[in-house]
């Protein structure tokens, strides 16, 4: 019997009815590899077929790779959440940022977000310029007002592991936080031709018909290091990432420092970007009744994770030691997603028997 029937039904129930034309998804328990799915089609134009070595667009899905790149530096004391941004980054402190710190960004309790509409395609060093020069919103008080920062803030904190860590910030990710756990397969920039090939294009489905998304396959707009939204990888190690997060392994970060890191720092707040209360982490949503990208109905009170625009969903459940990760290459739009993803959730708690009535 297939452990993840259910699941593959609502997946493949969306290839049918045009929302995505492939999907991958994996799934981890007690630290070790339980199920893996990949359906459809990579690549429709050329009838391409899934496979668990697609690169898949991860979109927000990623940040939580820079957050956890913070997290190693605060243990190592080469930084504090606390400790305002513009230490490292003078020019940042323009027109009333100098108060923000490492927190205010990691819980979107920061107010620029004026600055998410500034051009994807630019270069790292001109965007971070033009960051650096937005001013607060109006009226907003930084910790106590909160929205969702798409790119703005992302792009702030890589540079800043980048400063601290003297290196280039998809060098650092790799070295100090995906190498370790044997991700290899993933990346913030692709290096090689071969990064392309694997690579699936994200396509606009809201037609029912699947059309190449112009951005977000946008030949610079890949080049350039976006930790907010670049990554590119298999479902199968931002799963692995999950589930290092459950139970670190030695020499990687100190279980205290996840601790930290998926702790309840923002709670009861209403976020202005998404309009819904969303408790927060140091960069991971965590799961708040009746939010929006929601982990399901059966998951945890400590979940934690993200999701990726109209894209998939990571997270880890530590009631239930579960690690999951599954993204589909199609956006139908936002009502249709929401849908989508709660299916998707919903359906790999009760085809594993992780539900209320029935847990494992």
């Amino acid at each position: 019997m297939n452990p993840l029937a259910r699941t593959r039904e609502v997946l493949e129930s969306g290839i049918r009815e045009g929302f995505h034309p492939g999907a991958q998804l994996a799934v981890f328990r007690h630290g070790q590899p339980l199920a893996e799915l990949n359906l459809g089609l990579r690549d429709p134009a050329s009838g391409t077929p899934m496979d668990s070595s697609v690169a898949m667009p991860w979109l927000s899905a990623g940040k939580p790779v820079t957050a956890i790149a913070l997290a190693a530096l605060f243990e190592e004391g080469k930084a504090h959440p606390d400790q305002p941004v513009a230490d490292w980054i003078p020019e940042f402190a323009a027109d009333g940022k100098a108060i923000l710190t490492f927190s205010h960004l990691l819980l979107h309790t920061g107010g620029f977000r004026t600055a998410d509409r500034i051009d994807p395609r630019l270069p790292t060093e001109i965007a971070l310029a033009a960051i650096c020069a937005t001013p607060l919103e109006p009226g907003w008080i930084p910790g106590t007002d909160a929205g969702y920062h798409r790119f703005a803030s992302w792009t702030v904190l890589g540079e800043v592991v980048r400063r601290i860590a003297r290196e280039p910030l998809s060098a650092f990710l790799q070295n100090r936080i995906l190498g370790p756990l044997g991700i290899r397969d993933s990346w913030l920039v692709p290096e090689g031709a071969e990064a392309g090939r694997r690579r699936a294009l994200q396509h606009d489905t809201r037609s029912g018909k699947p059309v190449p998304d112009p951005e977000l396959n946008d030949p610079v707009v890949l080049q350039c290091e976006r930790p907010g939204s670049g990554f590119h990888g298999p479902a199968r190690d931002l799963a692995r990432l999950y589930a290092a997060m459950l139970a670190p392994p030695e020499g990687w970060l100190r279980p205290e420092s996840v601790r930290d890191a998926v702790a309840r720092h923002r709670s009861g707040v209403r976020d202005r970007t998404f309009q819904a209360v969303v408790d927060m982490g140091r960069g991971f949503l965590l799961n708040t009744p009746g939010m929006p990208y929601g982990y399901g109905p059966h998951a945890g009170s400590d979940t934690f994770g993200h999701s990726g625009a109209q894209t998939g969903c990571g997270f880890a459940d530590p009631a239930y030691q579960l690690a999951v990760a599954w993204f589909c290459n199609g956006m139908p739009g936002e009502p249709g997603h929401q849908r989508r993803q709660l299916q998707v959730n919903q359906a790999i708690y009760e085809d594993l028997g992780l539900t209320r009535s029935g847990s494992k």
